[in-house]
């Protein structure tokens, strides 16, 4: 914990974020938190790290949009807990409070934003809500599918040494390269490891489709 808190904190993007009134390091440690809290619940901890990690993730998505894919993974987590030997009642039940808990923390800020702008993921989905003069036509950055795969394949060597692509913001530690061939054999040995690329992959994966900025993946 000690070493991963280290490594963490060595990445020269975060110290400068750290040192600005850029949200992502309190977004970060949220989910952080909130990933903790829902492992602890997982591992026998009792419901009140359940309701702790739908408060800590519903206050990532009210500090960031980013937050919801969060919300939405540890969702799908509170429903599989427990393997094919849980009740699905006991499932429903949880996943039904966690949802609630969420749902809860998330109102009061996303209804403020839907009261002023009309849209509670303002300037998204404008298709649906309206646009605004935040709208500037389609994304700047449209890629087909496999350009998509390309910059996921590519984000790791990217946000180290290609500062220029991501607005010249500092970069990711290098230990972070070096460091993949050790993770791709704890995935194959350990299942939690597994688990742990794969929302990193999928979330790596997903905001390829924004534009480039290393500040959006820092929470991985």
């Amino acid at each position: 914990g000690w070493l991963a808190a280290a490594l963490f904190l060595g990445n020269p993007i975060v110290v400068y974020l750290a040192g600005t009134g850029y949200i992502e390091a309190g977004f970060t440690l949220f989910v952080t938190a909130g990933l903790y809290a829902l492992d602890r619940w997982r591992s026998g901890g009792g419901r009140g790290w359940l309701l702790l990690a739908a408060v800590l993730v519903a206050t990532a998505c009210d500090v960031k949009y980013l937050g919801l894919f969060f919300a939405g993974i540890m969702g799908i987590g509170v429903l599989l807990a427990g393997g094919r030997g849980r009740p699905v009642s006991a499932r429903v039940r949880d996943g039904l409070l966690f949802g609630a808990v969420c749902l809860a923390f998330l109102a009061p800020w996303y209804l403020r934003i839907y009261a002023f702008a009309g849209n509670p993921l303002f300037p998204y989905l404008p298709g649906i809500f309206g646009a605004s003069i935040w709208n500037t036509g389609g994304p700047p950055e449209a890629l087909q599918l496999h350009g998509h795969l390309v910059r996921w394949l590519r984000l790791p060597w990217d946000l180290v040494f290609r500062r220029d692509l991501y607005n010249q913001q500092p970069p990711f530690s290098p230990f972070y390269l070096a460091a993949i061939p050790v993770l791709l054999l704890g995935a194959v040995r350990d299942r939690w490891v597994r688990t742990a690329l794969l929302v990193t992959g999928a979330y790596t994966f997903l905001f390829t489709f924004l534009p480039a900025d290393g500040r959006d993946r820092k929470s991985v």
